[in-house]
């Protein structure tokens, strides 16, 4: 959660919605401050009064998102999800498990409309038109623009997973995996994927108004 007393609003986050890349430039350019964690909920927290905005994602590619970064992307298997998993290396053998779980393991698992059940927000913005629909938020200025054109590198990335294992960011769990940059989206969405995100994210297809039509899919950098 990122908080604006100037600008009297509150951006509650969405994981695997560029939260990063967006908190970072609303500290910078709204005079944002995080009561608690990044991804914080508790709506007490938010003054009375306040506009509050989210993101949301298409279901598809939150889910290749959330499959590439836990078990794909590198040597890091941060949450166990690789090990876990009977078939780890494809979209489709990883949503089957998750949709296969009686219990979540963890948050990151979520769908969206699952992550937001207690939260109050005043408006979702599309990720995939994030500069345009941020810019018609009632606080913006005239013409601004958050300039998020690229996600962290992969490099990057890795050094970012090794410092929270130095720095003992929890139980963490090694695999075999390189680092590794993931191919287009319509790359991983296969009809068994397919399907299977459709049954993990049947909410979010309705509320956030996303087609089920995987070919309409806009593939984008930000993760």
């Amino acid at each position: 959660m990122i908080i604006s007393h100037s600008h009297r609003f509150a951006f509650i986050s969405t994981m695997k919605c560029a939260t990063n890349s967006l908190t970072q430039a609303l500290i910078r350019d709204f005079d944002g401050v995080m009561p608690g964690g990044l991804h914080e909920r508790r709506m007490e927290l938010v003054p009375a009064g306040y506009f509050t905005f989210s993101v949301c994602r298409n279901p598809y590619t939150r889910a290749i998102s959330l499959w590439w970064s836990t078990c794909m992307r590198n040597a890091l298997d941060r949450y166990g999800f690789r090990q876990a998993c009977a078939d780890p290396d494809t979209l489709g053998g990883f949503m089957q498990w998750v949709n296969g779980l009686r219990t979540v393991p963890h948050e990151l698992l979520l769908t969206q409309s699952q992550w937001h059940r207690d939260t109050r927000v005043d408006r979702f913005l599309k990720i995939e038109d994030l500069d345009a629909e941020f810019a018609a938020l009632p606080f913006a200025r005239p013409g601004a623009s958050l300039g998020l054109l690229n996600a962290t590198t992969t490099e990057q990335q890795g050094i970012m997973d090794l410092q929270r294992l130095q720095a003992g960011d929890g139980d963490l769990a090694f695999s075999t995996r390189p680092q590794r940059r993931r191919s287009a989206a319509r790359d991983y969405l296969t009809p068994g994927a397919v399907e299977a995100v459709r049954a993990w994210a049947a909410e979010d297809f309705d509320r956030f108004g996303y087609s089920r039509d995987p070919q309409v899919v806009v593939d984008i950098a930000l993760e």
